[in-house]
């Protein structure tokens, strides 16, 4: 190791040979970047007054109104306008709990199987380990043989009720 040198481990026995200069300069860039974002974070969710309204909401100086916005789980943008913050918040969970909940049927001949690997996918971003083990491990063997391959528009009650 030569003086001044710094070693870091970055996996599978890998090792990055970081001169001081390089460390230093990295250390400004976090730095300033953590400066920056606690920048942004103290000012957002506030009213006129000064009054903190929270993450994702905001009032708007030109009216007064309040704006409720979050990002989608597909990466979209949504937002609406309310005359009181009660409406906003209300909207915004709600709104929240719908994106993270539901998962959009665009047809009838979607299979189960293609549903429920869209499902697991948004469940494995919300939800423990153990719990998407569970859940894959009840799909494997209790719903894929039975329904697996039905288009979703065609599975009955009925058809759910096979071999239970």
């Amino acid at each position: 190791m030569l003086l001044g040198h710094f070693i870091y481990p970055i996996g599978c026995g890998f090792f990055l040979n970081i001169s001081t200069r390089h460390v230093n300069i990295l250390f400004v860039i976090l730095w300033l970047s953590l400066l920056f974002i606690m920048k942004g974070a103290k000012n957002m969710g506030v009213d006129l007054k000064g009054k903190d309204l929270g993450p994702n909401l905001s009032q708007r100086k030109k009216d007064g109104k309040y704006r409720a916005r979050f990002i989608t789980a597909s990466g979209k943008r949504v937002d609406r306008i309310f005359d009181n913050v009660k409406e906003a918040k209300q909207w915004l969970a709600n709104a929240k709990y719908e994106d993270a909940n539901s998962i959009l049927i665009l047809n009838n001949k979607t299979s189960v199987d293609c549903w429920y690997k869209q499902w697991i996918g948004f469940k494995e971003n919300n939800k423990r380990p153990n719990t998407v083990r569970n859940y894959r491990n009840r799909y494997e063997i209790n719903i894929k043989p039975v329904i697996g391959r039905m288009m979703i528009g065609n599975v009955r009650a009925m058809d759910c009720q096979k071999n239970t």
